[in-house]
This record gives C-alpha cells, sequence and structure tokens, in this order.
C-alpha cells in the first residue's frame, strides 16, 4: 500500500490476517506510522531513485537512506523505487529483507535473464 491509499488498517480489516500486507515509507515518520499501527507485515522503503514506473513517488534517498531507516525498523525491510542490480548486494548486506523491482525486469531486453541477474545480485550480498 501506498501512502495516499487506504490506512493500512483498514486494508488489514479487509484482507484478513492471513494475507500479508506492507505499506510503503520514506521517512523516520512514515515508519514510525507504519509500526504503530501494527496493521503491517513489512515496510517498503524508499524510493532508493527515481523511477519511470511511479512518477509521483517520493525523491530518492540512495541506498545509504533506505539501510538507515532499515536499521531502525521494528518491521521487516524491502527497498523500493529505482532498484537495480548494482543496489542489491549493498542493500542485503545493509540488512534488507528484500528489495521489489519492476522497470529492471519489464524494460529490459531480456526480462528472464534481468531477473536471474537481479536475484544473482541479491545472492552475493549475503
Amino acid at each position: 500500500m501506498g501512502q495516499r491509499d487506504l490506512p493500512a488498517t483498514v486494508v488489514r480489516e479487509l484482507i484478513g490476517e492471513a494475507a500479508y500486507l506492507g505499506l510503503s515509507a520514506a521517512t523516520p515518520e512514515e515508519l514510525s506510522a507504519a509500526e504503530s499501527e501494527g496493521a503491517c507485515d513489512h515496510v517498503g522503503i524508499g524510493a532508493v531513485r527515481a523511477t519511470a514506473t511511479k512518477t509521483d513517488a517520493p525523491a530518492g534517498i540512495g541506498t545509504g537512506g533506505v539501510i538507515r531507516l532499515a536499521a531502525s525498523a521494528g518491521l521487516p525491510c524491502v527497498a523500493i523505487g529505482g532498484v537495480t542490480s548494482a543496489d542489491l548486494p549493498v542493500l542485503r548486506a545493509g540488512g534488507l529483507a528484500g528489495a521489489a523491482v519492476v522497470s529492471a525486469i519489464c524494460l529490459a531486453d531480456d526480462p528472464r535473464e534481468a531477473a536471474q541477474q537481479l536475484r544473482g545480485a541479491w545472492e552475493s550480498g549475503q
């Protein structure tokens, strides 16, 4: 869910406890609110950098900004927004639980190869 979507507590009521719910957060205040509501299973932190996928995404905070926010979180965190394969080892080493990618796969000439490269980059950050 995004910050401008339905409140996470309302979404949780609609989808039930068995469904997995994530909320985007780009600031310490948004992260704190996501945690205190208690409705989310994880938080998507970013944007790492500008992305063509979501033109209204907040300004990029870089891998360092994502890692700093994730370090203070009480929920599992994934990086979102403009994530590339070069970011993945750093993000994993920085404690992120994962990353969400769209453009890196959907805009690739060979999406299957792009997905394999992303997975390899993530695994190299162990």
